[in-house]
């Protein structure tokens, strides 16, 4: 794959992020590799989501590893795949102005976050934690364009 730094490649990228909701997020820990799917938001190129810290990946997380994720469209023809391949880190927030990043990108995203922030769904939500997902590298596939085409953005560490 080519790496490209460009605006084109970074607002086709984005574009993409904002038109899905579901990361299928990979950590590895004592258990051997995991992954779990987790509705995003994001900010920038930083996607946040909330778990319970006991979840298999969230204790992954804790252990600071690096995690890797796709985003991709559920088609039938190889030659229509595309989507997103992501490395990077994925860490608990917890620190007020970050959390409160996170949390407005969710409510901006999701009309049933409001659900959340009262009636039967705010108690369960008091047991979660918001995490991000900070990239080092985003890899966009399009089969559209030839078979394992690949353009790959990086971001500094």
């Amino acid at each position: 794959g080519r790496i490209v730094n460009d605006t084109e490649l970074s607002e086709g990228i984005a574009a993409y992020l904002d038109s899905h909701t579901v990361l299928n997020l990979a950590t590895s820990g004592p258990n051997g590799a995991h992954a779990a799917s987790v509705f995003y938001a994001r900010r920038h190129f930083d996607l946040f989501w909330f778990s319970e810290n006991s979840t298999r990946h969230s204790r992954d997380l804790a252990m600071g590893v690096g995690c890797a994720g796709t985003i991709a469209d559920n088609v039938d023809d190889y030659k229509l795949i595309q989507g997103l391949q992501l490395q990077g880190v994925g860490e608990e927030l917890v620190e007020t102005s970050e959390r409160q990043t996170g949390l407005d990108a969710l409510n901006a995203k999701y009309a049933f976050m409001k659900e959340f922030a009262s009636g039967p769904g705010a108690e369960r939500m008091e047991k979660t934690s918001l995490y991000r997902f900070r990239p080092l590298s985003i890899t966009w596939i399009d089969n559209a364009v030839s078979f394992g085409f690949k353009q790959i953005l990086e971001f500094e560490g």
